[in-house]
């Protein structure tokens, strides 16, 4: 179970809990094989998409733009920043004066960042392509990317007693085309390998709609979705799709601003050979339902705590 081990105590810094699988596998499946689902790998590729490290770094370059070093900031770069939980930070490149675009290195060493009641250390570097900006707010003077790529081939991330090495690329997007609505896309084509396997993101499709407000303050409305293909080197492939966004509306806020039915349970669905996984997000529970024999036919219920358990 790789790639519930490698990415499992990053799953549970945001979700609070849960028990780390064992290793069962030694040796790592073809990542052209597809996967059978079954209920461990299903937990396992569970676990996967519901991997938040790849967003919270992108949380982390936007904030150096929007309320961090950054801040007003182009033309040549050479800044090392002493972070207040531990390590540092070194921001070197340059950014267009007129346009804010341009190429960012950042070299992490022993950067502690802590959140959700833990903490994750980098070290290692990654490089931003900047290609467009825009506003953080409507008509305000602070700029921040809208059109991001990150890249890294040396990151290394530890959690407890757990590293990881990241490797590959990550393409933000901020569209604010509707008025409405704004959509965060991230596409992430990046492997998380240590000594215990590989869990592997092609052409992984994240994207998450809110309301129209300053990025980071989604009030009003979110909804979110999940297409892909994700590698796990226990178990092979599988190709995830969204049937329905999950999505949470405040209607006695915003009564008429909420394109999805927030009552609606979002599911999505994992496919593997010739078998299937759907998946039903509830505001307390994930459901899963497993047709292992491609029968269209449910043979296998579990539930999802908050806390990463599945029964």
């Amino acid at each position: 179970m790789r790639l519930a081990f490698v990415l499992l105590p990053i799953f549970l810094v945001a979700c609070g809990g849960g028990n780390t699988p064992s290793i069962t596998s030694p040796t790592p499946i073809d990542v052209n094989q597809q996967a059978k689902i079954t209920t461990s790998s299903t937990v396992d590729f569970f676990v996967g998409v519901k991997e938040r490290f790849s967003k919270e770094l992108t949380d982390i370059i936007t904030s150096i733009f929007v309320d961090g070093e950054l801040l007003f900031q182009t033309g040549d770069i050479d800044l090392l920043v002493l972070n207040s939980c531990g390590g540092t930070k070194h921001i070197t490149g340059s950014l267009d004066e007129v346009t804010s675009s341009g190429t960012l290195n950042i070299a992490f060493s022993d950067f502690q960042y802590c959140r959700y009641g833990g903490t994750y250390t980098f070290s290692g570097d990654v490089t931003v392509q900047v290609t467009t900006t825009e506003p953080y707010v409507p008509g305000g003077n602070i700029t921040i990317p809208s059109d991001y790529t990150v890249t890294t081939n040396n990151l290394t991330v530890t959690f407890i007693s757990t590293s990881f090495g990241m490797y590959g690329t990550i393409e933000y997007g901020h569209d604010t085309s509707n008025p409405n609505f704004d959509t965060i896309t991230l596409v992430k084509n990046i492997d998380f390998q240590n000594s215990d396997g590989t869990a592997s993101f092609t052409n992984f499709i994240y994207k998450f709609h809110h309301s129209s407000d300053a990025i980071g303050y989604h009030s009003g409305y979110w909804s979110y979705s999940y297409a892909g293909r994700l590698y796990d080197s226990d178990h092979g492939y599988i190709d995830i799709s969204t049937i329905n966004a999950p999505a949470a509306c405040a209607t006695i806020i915003y009564p008429s601003l909420c394109p999805l039915d927030p009552t609606a349970a979002g599911r999505i669905v994992m496919a593997g050979d010739n078998s299937n996984a759907l998946i039903t997000f509830t505001s307390n529970l994930d459901y899963i339902s497993i047709d292992s024999d491609g029968d269209n036919l449910y043979e296998h219920n579990m539930h999802c705590t908050d806390e990463g358990d599945c029964l």
